[in-house]
């Protein structure tokens, strides 16, 4: 097994994951597979852990607003089906507001270069 990657990860697991990557359509959709799956395959404690989270920081740190907004579709979308009485409280116009947030206070912080670079 690869130094980093967690001990349940399978050559079957990054096939599956692969495929849904190469599908995804959108910027939500894409983002949301990448979170997953860096959450499945990578020990988190690793360095290799370390980039992934930090690649996946920096996709949403320079995606457009464009894209946030489908962010905040596909999270409305996802909280009405999942637990319509309490995650469809927020309009999707309060999303997009929100991640909008999110996304400057992760461009203030920023991402570092010994991040990105797995040695």
């Amino acid at each position: 097994m690869e130094k980093g990657l967690s001990k349940h990860w399978t050559p079957e697991q990054e096939r599956l994951w692969g495929r849904r990557l190469r599908k995804s359509r959108t910027f939500a959709e894409r983002h949301m597979t990448t979170i997953l799956l860096n959450l499945f395959k990578y020990d988190g404690r690793t360095k290799q852990a370390k980039k992934a989270n930090a690649q996946a920081r920096l996709q949403f740190i320079i995606a457009t607003d464009a894209e946030l907004g489908e962010l905040a579709e596909f999270e409305a979308k996802f909280y009405q089906a999942t637990d319509p009485d309490t995650g469809a409280n927020k309009t999707v116009a309060q999303r997009l507001e929100k991640l909008k947030k999110r996304r400057e206070a992760l461009r203030e912080k920023g991402v570092k270069r010994s991040d990105l670079i797995c040695t």
